[in-house]
């Protein structure tokens, strides 16, 4: 019994061996080279391959995933696009969305507006105006306004900012 215990785990342990094994043989590396967007000598923002990149190149705005990099450009499909001719790029906020926030305060606000008008209406001028329910509603279409601006932020490559491909 004993012998059969000792087999087991060994074979167990031959398994778990060779699972391992297969699974850093079969596993993908990350790429050699990646971008890194600069913002007075710091880095802001790197780019690899399969990330989402949104750039002006002759002034004209694109927007797409990276499917490879090499020494000068990366590839938006078959397309290679030069790193030296970008002009800005745009990077996306990832722990707050202020869009879809400010779209709802706007949406609120509006909302209330239009409830708060068809309360008036309908009680065919019996409950008067107050201040309130408008001074709010109001105020959240103004701060929703005021964060739309916030989801994102151009960087315009240049001496402060620079896009820098590194390649291992």
């Amino acid at each position: 019994m004993v012998n059969t215990t000792f087999q087991f785990y060994k074979m167990m342990r031959l398994r778990l061996l060779l699972f391992f094994v297969l699974c850093h043989l079969i596993g993908f590396a990350q790429g050699t080279c990646f971008l890194v967007l600069k913002h007075n000598e710091i880095g802001k923002r790197n780019f690899y391959p399969g990330s989402e990149i949104e750039f002006k190149l002759a002034n004209v705005w694109y927007h797409g995933t990276i499917d490879s990099l090499n020494q000068d450009n990366f590839f938006l499909g078959e397309v290679p696009i030069p790193t030296r001719q970008i002009q800005a790029v745009k990077v996306y906020r990832k722990t707050f969305n202020y869009l879809a926030t400010g779209s709802a305060l706007i949406t609120g606000g509006l909302f209330l507006d239009a409830v708060y008008g068809i309360n008036y209406v309908g009680s065919k001028g019996k409950n008067p105006l107050s201040n309130g329910p408008l001074i709010m509603s109001t105020s959240a279409i103004i701060l929703g306004l005021v964060m739309l601006p916030f989801n994102s932020r151009t960087y315009e490559i240049g001496e402060r900012n620079k896009l820098v491909m590194i390649c291992l």
